[in-house]
Order: C-alpha cells, then sequence, then structure tokens
C-alpha cells in the first residue's frame, strides 16, 4: 500500500511537472512563446511558420524599453494578449492595442491615417470599444461606415476637451459612442463650422477616464483599444470537436468572408490550456490525483 502510494505520488509529481509546463506555453511548440512579460498564444506566434498564418504573425522588437509587440500586416503594436483556456466566453480573446488618434487643426501633431482592417480576420470589439470624439462646438463622424448614430457632437468647458469628473471623462465636454458591429476600419471627419483643434478615437472603454492628465489625452498619438478576432473554418487545422476540446461558430452573420463561418474554440470542463494547439488542452490536476488514489 505504501509502495503504491509512493509511486502514484511520484507519478502525479511528474504530471505537476508537465501541466505546468504546458499551461505556461501556449505557443506553437518549438517557437518563441513571449515578448518581454507579455505572452504570445498560438493562433498568434513571433516569426514566420509560429503562427496560424500571416495575418497572425507578430514581430518582437527587443531592443526597446519594454520589448514591443508589432501585428506585422496591420502594422499596429499589440500591447497584451487574451486567450480563454476553458469554459466558452467570446468575449474572452483578444488583443489590446494601441489605436491611431485621428486628429484636425492641432499644434504639433500630424494628421493619422485612421486604421483598416479590411481583409483581415480582426475587427474592433463594439463590446469592449467606444467612439470618442473631442473638440470646442464640432461634430465628428466616422468616416466609411453606412449606418445611423455614428456621429458625435463635442463640447469645451472654457479651453478644456475633456472634463474633470473621476467618472465620467466627457462630463460637459467630449462626446462617446456605441460602436458599429464588428467595425473593420477607422477613420474620422469633422464638421468646418469650429476652429481649434479636434480629435476623434476609437478607445476602450474606461480607458481614458484612467489617465491621471487629461489634458495629456490631446497629444498622445496612439491609446488602447481592443481587436476582437476568429479563425476562418478553412484555416482551422484541428478537426472542430476532440476529447478535450470543442468549437463553435463564432456566431457573425456577416457577409465580410473574414468573418463569417469563423469559428472559436476551448477546452472542454476539467482541462485548460490552448484549443487551437494539438494535444493544447491538458487535464487538471485535481482530476488526475483523483484517478490515481
Amino acid at each position: 500500500m505504501i509502495v503504491r502510494f509512493a509511486l502514484s505520488f511520484s507519478l502525479l509529481l511528474l504530471l505537476i511537472t508537465d501541466l505546468a509546463s504546458a499551461a505556461n506555453s501556449t505557443a506553437k511548440p518549438g517557437c518563441k512563446g513571449s515578448c518581454g512579460d507579455v505572452r504570445v498564444p498560438y493562433p498568434f506566434g513571433i516569426g514566420p511558420n509560429c503562427s496560424l498564418n500571416a495575418w497572425f504573425e507578430v514581430s518582437c522588437n527587443e531592443t526597446s524599453t519594454p520589448p514591443t509587440i508589432l501585428l506585422k500586416r496591420t502594422n499596429m503594436e499589440v500591447l497584451n494578449f487574451s486567450l480563454r483556456s476553458a469554459d466558452y466566453d467570446p468575449e474572452l480573446e483578444y488583443h489590446r492595442v494601441k489605436s491611431p488618434v485621428v486628429s484636425m487643426n492641432c499644434s504639433g501633431r500630424e494628421t493619422s491615417l485612421g486604421v483598416d482592417l479590411t481583409g483581415s480576420p480582426f475587427f474592433f470589439s463594439e463590446y469592449r470599444n467606444k467612439f470618442l470624439a473631442a473638440g470646442c462646438n464640432s461634430t465628428a463622424f466616422l468616416a466609411e461606415v453606412d449606418t445611423k448614430n455614428t456621429s458625435c457632437r463635442s463640447a469645451c468647458i472654457g479651453d478644456a476637451l475633456f472634463g474633470s469628473n473621476p467618472y465620467n471623462i466627457c462630463h460637459g465636454t467630449c462626446c462617446e459612442r456605441e460602436l458599429p458591429s464588428a467595425l473593420k476600419t477607422f477613420n474620422a471627419t469633422f464638421d468646418s463650422q469650429s476652429d481649434g483643434c479636434k480629435l476623434a478615437y476609437v478607445v476602450e472603454n474606461n480607458w481614458a477616464s484612467n489617465v491621471a492628465n487629461r489634458s495629456g489625452l490631446q497629444n498622445m498619438e496612439a491609446v488602447g483599444a481592443v481587436l476582437d478576432w476568429a479563425i476562418p473554418k478553412e484555416d482551422f487545422e484541428l478537426s472542430e470537436d476532440g476529447r478535450e476540446y470543442t468549437c463553435r461558430e463564432y456566431g457573425l452573420e456577416l457577409s465580410d468572408p473574414n468573418i463569417h463561418k469563423s469559428i472559436r474554440c476551448f477546452c472542454k470542463s476539467g482541462y485548460e490550456g490552448n484549443a487551437y494547439l494539438p494535444d493544447g488542452c491538458q487535464g487538471k490536476i485535481q482530476n488526475l490525483f483523483t484517478s490515481l488514489v
């Protein structure tokens, strides 16, 4: 009995070590798993042959402080990734990026060209971002968006473009609007009825309110925003249902072929890890312990 327990305990320690190693590495085998302190999970990957396809390839510049990650095809800097390891939740797979600020008549800054994600599997999350515009008596419009309620009218308090309310950055000043579904392009136009600096952002919810120096927002070249993604079925390399994982259609009924008929995968109950990798979902330690005693 003692020998059996000792052998079971030794085996359990080995399994714990293997599981810890698997849990800490969500990258494709043989590929670098992080850039600085930021973990890069598959289907993303650092360098060629480490991502699902070229859209998910990132570069890692370790000569900068801190190291910077660039989504190569879109040329957007990535701040961090989120990958759901278990239990399906479509809102928990995304990556946070630096989104450019579109401006007009702002001294000392160039006008941004905005963002165009057309043809990619990425789009701005309508649940995690908002359209924000600032300027004195100015109206900003989301360019190239054929939906209602995408204009934003802003005002000023004195010459302040942003309010001082700690819970509402736009109290009495800037304007906020919800994003249309699956927004692929971001650019903005402004009315010509007012002078002065005018700004437009696609920004993560509550991101701007957490900036201590509100006046500094006027000088920022980029802000934090969230890009969502899904994998077109024809690019998925595994079967859509396995013993440890399962996949579901993303659920967006759109004509965009890069989103329509796309899937998300997750580890089944009792497993955790990266469902996009072969053998990426590993059994939880407590289940293994139960099977050994």
